[in-house]
């Protein structure tokens, strides 16, 4: 994966769970309407444990685990 496009995903993702999903638990279902590329970054901040994940009815839910950085 090309590192500039990669920094890039990250960067999207969180900005999505500051402002737009602030501290909310996300469905699994968001996740989908994403490119292969854009999946593959959010699975490596999960695996990072910048998002954390738990086990729900339908699938896994999803929310922001890390401190964000000072602006």
């Amino acid at each position: 994966m090309d590192r500039t496009l990669q920094l890039d995903h990250f960067h999207e993702i969180q900005q999505l769970f500051r402002y737009h999903y602030k501290n909310e638990w996300v469905s699994q279902s968001f996740i989908n309407r994403h490119t292969r590329l854009w999946i593959q970054a959010f699975n490596k901040l999960v695996e990072q444990g910048f998002i954390e994940r738990k086990k729900a009815e339908n699938g896994f839910v999803y929310r922001w685990s890390a401190a964000y950085p000072e602006v």
